[in-house]
């Protein structure tokens, strides 16, 4: 799944001309695939940009190693173990260009996590009125995926102060879990908590994300929730008040 922000460029007019001003929307820069897990054997990966849009781009490719904190928080950094070539991609309106993601180490056993940044680059001879957008996408990249990754998930909610709960998924297998449409079941009433995508928690780490609904909903409900494109209905141990 990728991430994609509208990234502000230039200056920020002032509030009387900017009420009047028009803001220059991002050209149509798309990414293919939005995501890819690559197998230790396979050293290299292939995505393409497209510009749908009627004026050239620039794009920028980036590689971060990925990984997370204690709350599930996104880490990146800088790495070299994988390259994108190349790293910097002209697209003439209506125009595509494919590049690859090179590993430049051995494969090792573990699952390896990384974020490729795409940002579309501000033309630097448009004229500027107002606050030109420009694209961000943020796509993952896993290396080392095997053929039928194990994904182990421990689930626990509590109450917050606020009156909602906390839900908590502890990753003790060997394999990233992208977790998405979650809801709660009561009765014959299903009620969406998160549509869509919910985020990732990777091997070792542990996800957070408040649900706005209460405890007791959810103790007298069933959960359930999309993980890796397959609905589970997880056991939840619930904290103790």
């Amino acid at each position: 799944m990728v991430w994609f922000t509208h990234k502000p460029a230039g200056w920020l007019c002032g509030l009387a001309l900017g009420a009047a001003a028009l803001c220059s929307q991002a050209a149509g820069l798309q990414i293919s695939p939005t995501g890819l897990a690559l197998p230790a054997k396979q050293r290299a990966g292939v995505f393409t940009l497209t510009n749908t849009g009627a004026q050239p781009l620039t794009a920028q490719v980036r590689v971060y190693r990925w990984d997370q904190d204690g709350k599930g928080k996104d880490v990146l950094t800088p790495s070299h173990a994988v390259v994108a070539s190349p790293p910097m991609v002209k697209l003439a309106a209506g125009g595509s260009q494919q590049f690859r993601v090179i590993r430049t180490q051995s494969a090792g056993a573990a699952e390896e996590a990384y974020r490729l940044v795409v940002d579309e680059l501000p033309a630097p001879d448009k004229p500027q009125k107002g606050l030109q957008f420009v694209l961000r996408y943020s796509v993952p990249l896993f290396l080392n995926q095997t053929e039928n990754p194990e994904t182990v998930l421990q689930w626990r909610a509590q109450s917050t102060p606020d009156g909602k709960v906390l839900l908590t998924a502890a990753n003790t297998g060997t394999a990233h879990a992208q977790l998405s449409n979650i809801a709660v079941e009561n009765g014959k009433n299903r009620h969406s908590l998160v549509g869509g995508l919910a985020g990732y928690v990777l091997p070792g780490k542990t996800w957070q994300y408040s649900l706005n609904t209460s405890a007791a909903a959810l103790r007298q409900g069933k959960l359930f929730v999309t993980v890796n494109g397959r609905i589970i209905q997880p056991e939840v141990q619930f904290a103790a008040r």
